[in-house]
C-alpha cells in the first residue's frame, strides 16, 4: 500500500511566501529543513569567483549576494540582472541586450519588466533587505534612451 506524502511549493521571495514560512517554522519548528546546506566545491570542476563591487560581493556558485557583508534577499531574475550588471561594471548594457540575456527574449518588445525588477533591486540596494545594508548607497543607474550599469 503506497502512501500519499502532501508537498507544498511555497515561493520564499515574495512577502506572502515569507511569511507562510515563518508560521510554518513557529509552528512545527522547520528551521533547520528550510536553511541553505553550505556549498562544497565539486571535486575537479573550476569555482567560480566572487565577483566584487566596492561593498558589492556576488557569489555565482551559491548565487549568494551580500552588500556591506550582509546578505540580500533577490528573486532569481533580480539576482540574474545583478550579477550580468557586475560582470562588467563600467559597460553600459542595453535594454535590448538585457532582455536577451537575463531574460532570455529573442526579439525587443515593449515590456516593463527590466524597469520593474531593475527599480526593485535598486530599492534593495539602496535600503538593503532590512533597510540597514545599503546604506542609501546608489548601484544601479538607468541611461535614459541607452540602457543601464552599475555605478
Amino acid at each position: 500500500m503506497s502512501r500519499a506524502i502532501p508537498i507544498l511549493l511555497i515561493e520564499s521571495d515574495s512577502e506572502l511566501g515569507r511569511a507562510i514560512l515563518e508560521r510554518l517554522d513557529a509552528s512545527v519548528g522547520l528551521g533547520a529543513t528550510l536553511a541553505q546546506p553550505p556549498v562544497a566545491p565539486i571535486p575537479g570542476e573550476p569555482a567560480e569567483a566572487i565577483i566584487r563591487v566596492g561593498a558589492l560581493a556576488i557569489d555565482p556558485r551559491a548565487r549568494a549576494v551580500t552588500l556591506h557583508g550582509r546578505p540580500l534577499e533577490l528573486c532569481r531574475l533580480e539576482y540574474e540582472l545583478l550579477a550580468h550588471l557586475a560582470r562588467d561594471p563600467r559597460r553600459v548594457f542595453s535594454r535590448h541586450e538585457l532582455l536577451r540575456e537575463v531574460w532570455g527574449y529573442r526579439a525587443p518588445g515593449r515590456t516593463r519588466t527590466l524597469d520593474t525588477h531593475a527599480s526593485r533591486l535598486r530599492a534593495k540596494l539602496a535600503g538593503g533587505a532590512d533597510g540597514l545594508a545599503g546604506g542609501g548607497e546608489h548601484w544601479i543607474v538607468c541611461l535614459r534612451g541607452v540602457g543601464y550599469r552599475l555605478i
